[in-house]
């Protein structure tokens, strides 16, 4: 018999944060549901706020914004 681990919201949620990219789930009205770090991370790059529906990161991405990359200095030994 095989017997399943239940997992609790904070487990799941630790996981999901965990992972590489930016994921979020909404509901039917475009509310979030779950949502990871790097997800967060980039609707404060997008919006700079924190998203809070569905709606605001939709019409972000409609009208990408030109962006300057950006490199790290290097640790450089004088």
């Amino acid at each position: 018999m095989l017997r399943i681990k239940h997992l609790g919201f904070n487990a799941i949620k630790e996981s999901f944060d965990r992972l590489p990219t930016g994921v979020c789930f909404f509901d039917r009205t475009g509310s979030i549901v779950l949502c990871n770090r790097q997800m967060y991370q980039l609707s404060r790059f997008l919006l700079d706020s924190d998203m809070q529906y569905l709606g605001e990161v939709q019409e972000a991405l409609s009208a990408p914004v030109s962006y300057t990359h950006l490199t790290l200095p290097t640790n450089s030994r004088v």
